[in-house]
């Protein structure tokens, strides 16, 4: 992300849990839906001889994203994110006091991912992501974007679809002038 001037920033790790749902449209796509909660963070420094402090948000997230299938077990993600905030603070490290400062930050971002998932085993799921925030986080102080990236370790509930098997047709003919 841009930063002001005088600033630095870190990453800092959060969880992020949710659902996610696929829609097939062809042999090798389809579409990806996910309902999201996670914590984000990450480590600001105003100036050199300011304390470091950690912002968390909490946000709810709708990602929607193409999924194209080159194999059976390797996937890539494209697409977009909406990100709703739920709540925030801001804590100091020196003094370890928390300040919840969510009217300071946006109320919601927009953003593109990309990335990929590893599937070793039918219900179970090893991916990665990276997220960049098209707009603002705070309203104070522009050019400052969200940059985060997702690992995630996941599980497929219920049964792979088992292959639909049609008999083969066959013809009846019918003697209709009786001649066998």
């Amino acid at each position: 992300s841009n930063v002001p001037e005088g600033w630095t920033n870190g990453w800092n790790v959060g969880p992020v849990g949710g659902i996610f749902g696929n829609l097939p449209v062809a042999k090798r796509l389809s579409f990806q839906i996910e309902a999201l909660y996670g914590v984000w963070a990450g480590t600001i420094k105003k100036g050199p001889s300011l304390a470091e402090t950690v912002q968390r948000t909490n946000y709810a997230s709708l990602p929607v994203m193409l999924k194209f299938h080159p194999s059976e077990k390797f996937k890539i993600l494209l697409g977009g994110e909406w990100d709703v905030m739920m709540g925030a603070e801001i804590e100091d490290k020196t003094t370890g006091e928390e300040t919840k400062n969510k009217d300071n930050l946006r109320g919601d971002d927009f953003g593109l991912t990309g990335g990929f998932e590893f599937w070793p085993a039918y219900n179970w799921v090893i991916g990665a992501r990276y997220i960049h925030g098209l707009t603002d986080v705070t309203k104070f102080d522009p050019q400052t974007r969200r940059q985060t990236v997702q690992v995630t370790l996941g599980y497929r509930f219920g049964k792979k679809a088992a292959p639909v098997v049609v008999a083969p047709v066959v013809p009846v003919v019918i003697d209709t002038d009786n001649d066998g």
